[in-house]
């Protein structure tokens, strides 16, 4: 966004969106692993570094690295690129959905805070198991929308830009959603910011599972 107000996680990343999904809000397997070529056939033009996954296939209780999602989201790992994925929104203990159970994916789960006194609660939705890598806010999350999508007081929202500019959003350019489709995303840009700062650091280029282990190790 370009509202200073929901700059997101990592303001100064770009990000290439392929829409894999119809306006109903489905795909098929092949619909989205064309969609993930799409985006290797982008990588090198613009430098493609994370791959962020807000969607789910079939649901497993342990690793499914034969699953056709997660396979394909492991060899992107292979190939050099941090991937998060949501881990699902039915609110199972003990299963978490594809491709998020690929051994080499970042699962991501949701967290909010009920309360000033009750911090880092995982609402009831989120999916968890024993893969799961991480969690990160899930609940009420203000994001740019489409039509009469989303609920919530971001809503509306009207800013003014660095420059003085003043921008009208109205009423459909904002919404709140919920789910751990919008706590992936927020894994993907931390992983962009550590990526950059250790570029910019040392000019180390840090592999995707050494990435990962500094977001679950310092969160």
């Amino acid at each position: 966004s370009q509202d200073p107000s929901y700059s997101g996680i990592a303001p100064g990343a770009q990000v290439l969106a392929i829409k894999a999904f119809s306006s109903t809000g489905t795909a098929t397997t092949a619909d989205v692993i064309s969609g993930i070529s799409k985006c290797l056939e982008k990588a090198s033009a613009y430098n493609i570094k994370v791959f962020s996954f807000s969607f789910g296939g079939n649901i497993y209780s342990g690793a499914c690295d034969t699953d056709s999602l997660a396979s394909v989201a492991n060899e992107l790992v292979e190939m050099g690129f941090f991937v998060a994925a949501a881990s699902g929104n039915t609110g199972d203990s003990t299963k978490i959905n594809s491709p998020a159970c690929g051994s080499n994916v970042t699962a991501v789960g949701a967290v909010y805070d009920s309360s000033s006194s009750v911090p880092d609660t995982i609402p009831s939705f989120s999916n968890a198991n024993s893969l799961l890598d991480i969690l990160a806010p899930g609940v009420n999350i203000c994001t740019t929308t489409i039509k009469t999508a989303g609920s919530g007081s971001c809503s509306g929202k009207t800013s003014s830009t660095t420059s003085g500019e003043t921008i009208i959003e109205g009423n459909n350019k904002y919404g709140s959603f919920s789910g751990t489709s919008l706590s992936a995303p927020l894994v993907a840009g931390a992983a962009a910011l550590v990526a950059q700062y250790k570029k910019e650091e040392a000019n180390t280029v840090l592999d995707p599972t050494t990435i990962a282990s500094y977001l679950t190790t310092y969160g």
